[in-house]
């Protein structure tokens, strides 16, 4: 707490003090408490995902695109039916990079001067969300995926002290009975749709309760123009065409990315269907962080500067959707 930013100006402050500020508020059940009992689990870190990437908010994202509803419905079909029927949490904010982002969501909290990937990557974490299900379901498939490589902020170590039984990065997947395509050998990002659909059966296995963590890639930048999203760029020509300002070009390519992902997201509901158990299954979507790549997110939400004067909430703010079929 001394580190931090309540107590960064008192070099000791007394216990009173402390206890004060952590037992001022308390949270009290909503409406929604217990929903997820005795549920599957399944938790989607979208990379750089923002609110303006499938709707239109003029007011907030003065230069997105502007798009009717059932023109966005059209581009994002599986996303568009997540937001109408899932409990929106839209004063959710993360300024924080993937690797903190990610282990706050399995945490819960973070230490300051130190970095949990590395510093603690063979602790026992026993308050993670992975170990406390395991705990509570000592049968369940507790599983990680990451269309990355695993290496890569040392998840391949971190990841099994957190409690998951089993990780499995794009190396791993590529050598799956039903193999996901490399794209990172021609120097583009692995595709999440491709992803869902080779890991689908590990990742909502049929005949077990799961608890499944997916961190996704394609949406990270830098944002151009990528052979394997032709798909997705031809068909949001087909009712956008952005100017020649270099931003809103790569705005473009960003949301091109983005249908990517929504494309991975029906693939994903439409296998809990055909197994017949997306009515046990919580599932959880949330952006790690802004765009912040060519500062994109600046220029879509016309806030001028990154963050050297002031904090920009709105500039920090990003989704957070939770779907259960038991929630209106």
């Amino acid at each position: 707490m001394l580190k931090g930013t309540i107590f960064n100006q008192n070099p000791e402050a007394e216990s009173e003090i402390i206890e004060n500020f952590i037992y001022d508020k308390k949270a009290s059940p909503s409406d929604y408490f217990g929903t997820s009992r005795d549920k599957n689990i399944v938790v989607i870190l979208t990379e750089s995902f923002e609110w303006f990437s499938f709707i239109t908010d003029s007011e907030k994202y003065p230069n997105g695109i502007n798009l009717s509803d059932e023109t966005w419905e059209y581009l994002f079909p599986n996303l568009t039916k997540i937001y109408n029927e899932s409990v929106k949490c839209t004063e959710f904010h993360s300024r924080e990079k993937t690797d903190i982002a990610e282990i706050l969501s399995i945490v819960g909290s973070y230490p300051t001067g130190s970095y949990v990937n590395y510093d603690f990557e063979s602790n026992a974490f026993p308050q993670s969300v992975p170990s406390i299900y395991s705990e509570l379901n000592s049968d369940a498939a507790v599983r990680y995926f990451h269309n990355g490589i695993g290496y890569f902020y040392n998840r391949e170590n971190v990841m099994p002290s957190l409690g998951f039984d089993d990780f499995y990065d794009c190396v791993a997947m590529y050598n799956l009975d039903n193999p996901m395509p490399d794209h990172t050998a021609v120097g583009e990002r692995n595709l999440d749709s491709e992803m869902f659909e080779s890991c689908k059966d590990l990742m909502f296995p049929a005949d077990e309760r799961f608890c499944t963590y997916i961190a996704t890639i394609t949406m990270h930048g830098t944002y151009s123009e990528r052979n394997n999203l032709k798909k997705w760029r031809d068909k949001l020509s087909s009712v956008y065409t952005p100017s020649d300002d270099e931003s809103a070009q790569q705005l473009f390519y960003y949301t091109a990315a983005a249908m990517e992902f929504d494309h991975a997201i029906g693939i994903m509901l439409n296998d809990l269907k055909a197994k017949n158990i997306l009515d046990d299954t919580t599932i959880i979507i949330y952006g790690d962080h802004n765009t912040y790549y060519h500062n994109l997110s600046n220029y879509v939400k016309d806030i001028e500067k990154y963050d050297t004067e002031r904090n920009f909430p709105d500039l920090y703010r990003v989704p957070l959707m939770i779907y259960d079929t038991d929630i209106a």
